[in-house]
């Protein structure tokens, strides 16, 4: 209420009405102040939904970078594995060592 009130007074200065009490904003006084601020808060949810949109723009282009990327690296990778047979037994100890508990990890250090 004291932004309304301080607005109010603003208004009422501006409008030269100095028929009310000086602590007391009239009825026109307080509807000014809150078309104004009601106008303010348009245009900040206005601004601020821009702005959501365009982050989710740019947040859609990198997913879908990081889509494209982690695919073609799939291939590669598919395709070295395929080519090398030492990559090969590499990649199936390393899954089992994956698989083992840590416990398990733990108790062999």
């Amino acid at each position: 209420m004291d932004v309304l009130t301080c607005a109010a007074s603003t208004f009422q200065s501006e409008a030269g009405s100095a028929g009310h009490g000086a602590g007391e904003p009239s009825a026109e006084a307080q509807i000014a102040a809150l078309k104004r601020k009601l106008i303010d808060m348009d245009r900040s949810l206005t601004g601020a939904r821009d702005q959501i949109s365009g982050l989710e723009k740019v947040l859609e282009m990198e997913k879908r970078e990081h889509q494209l990327t982690t695919s073609k690296l799939t291939v590669l990778l598919k395709k070295r594995g395929a080519a090398c047979p030492q990559c090969v037994a590499f990649t199936s100890l390393l899954r089992s060592f994956l698989d083992t508990p840590s416990t398990v990890l733990l108790a062999l250090c």
